[in-house]
């Protein structure tokens, strides 16, 4: 198994984030004992800069909440923004069906699971090999879907970023290999 993310540690806004390694077929929660806000968007964009290789295809998948500057590319047709996204009009027509969404429908209007639920997909056919998510924001079934999606990911290491708060009920779900908690 190949090592995509290798973090040697870091601080960010006085969080103290331990070295890690996350190989190929691995899912890890990354424990956050505060709520960072808007803030986990820019710890997710420092880990994937700081960790992952040059040979990496990484994608970042987090509740748009969290990045104040991510409206732009978010009122496309959903058909439209995975064509962008550098998938054929085929699988953009197979994803719309698998997810049962409505290809003019503007991406800004799918709720919180499915929105993350399209991301996870769209990096599926885009094999990529490193995705940094967090699941702040949804409810536990919307979780669980969406952990369950990143599970199926071929050779990619994840790197999920959880609040504390949950850490309960993320230890009931068998998708994490481990949980690394920061303080």
């Amino acid at each position: 198994m190949s090592k995509r993310i290798i973090c040697s540690g870091l601080i960010f806004k006085g969080l103290t984030v331990p070295s890690f390694e996350v190989s190929d077929d691995e899912m890890v929660g990354l424990v956050i004992p505060i709520d960072f806000g808007c803030e986990w968007y820019r710890l997710m964009k420092l880990l994937t800069i700081q960790s992952t290789g040059a040979m990496s295809t990484t994608r970042l998948i987090y509740p748009l909440f969290l990045d104040e500057d991510c409206a732009s590319n978010t009122t496309q047709a959903i058909a439209n923004y995975i064509i962008n996204m550098g998938l054929t009009d085929q699988e953009a027509s197979e994803l719309i069906s698998a997810l049962n969404l409505r290809a003019n429908d503007s991406v800004a209007t799918l709720p919180l699971t499915q929105r993350m639920l399209l991301e996870l997909t769209i990096a599926k056919y885009q094999s990529v090999n490193v995705v940094m998510m967090s699941t702040a924001g949804l409810d536990p079934l919307g979780i669980k879907n969406v952990v369950g999606i990143a599970g199926t990911l071929k050779k990619c290491a994840i790197v999920n970023i959880i609040s504390s708060a949950l850490l309960e009920y993320y230890l009931s779900i068998d998708d994490f290999s481990r949980f690394i908690l920061c303080k």
